[in-house]
């Protein structure tokens, strides 16, 4: 895109999307659209525009319906691909790119993803989740998400072995407290062999 095709596709987001971007969200667009084509790019405001229920206005959703439109140029061996993580953008930004982007996930594909993943470890909708479930949407392999050591796994396991070491202790608490209250009635002279 150029700076006037730039300026005009900022103009019809406004017209579209009658919402208030901060300014940082804006530098963050600028740095995005010399890279998309003006055509296409239009296009997809059009289709984003029309989509409900209304949410405002988001770059990564955006970029979904940048990708389902026809490219202008048939003969480029390659199309611009969404910005990543390596865009400068802090974490904050990151983040909220991904929540978006699963929740625009079929709601199969993610109970599909609960039954699939769901005895690796990670909280279901937690980051780590998230990843697992845009990734494997992609096509990437997901299997590093599984190897090495699982925190929450870890966690589960330690509060059962103090359960059982819990009801072990209480066992021999009992035993011990009954051996004791045995003692006490034989010393004062009463029968301990007595079943009531």
């Amino acid at each position: 895109m150029t700076d006037g095709e730039m300026k005009t596709w900022h103009d019809q987001r406004e017209s579209l999307f009658p919402t208030r971007i901060p300014y940082s969200a804006i530098a963050s667009i600028n740095q995005q659209l010399p890279k998309l084509e003006f055509q296409r790019a239009s296009a997809a405001l059009t289709a984003y525009s029309q989509e409900k229920p209304y949410r405002g206005f988001y770059m990564t959703r955006f970029h979904v319906h940048y990708e389902r439109q026809p490219s202008a140029v048939t003969d480029a061996p390659e199309r611009a691909a969404p910005p990543g993580n390596d865009e400068g953008e802090d974490s904050h930004y990151a983040e909220r790119r991904e929540r978006e982007a699963y929740a625009a996930l079929p709601s199969d594909f993610i109970e599909a993803c609960q039954r699939k993943y769901s005895d690796w470890g990670w909280p279901i909708g937690s980051r780590a989740w998230r990843l697992i479930c845009l990734d494997a949407y992609v096509g990437r392999d997901v299997s590093r998400y599984k190897i090495g050591t699982n925190i929450f796994t870890q966690d589960r396991n330690r509060a059962e072995e103090m359960r059982e070491k819990q009801a072990y202790m209480d066992r021999v608490g009992y035993v011990k407290l009954i051996g004791e209250l045995r003692n006490q009635v034989a010393m004062l002279g009463g029968n301990i062999d007595v079943v009531v």
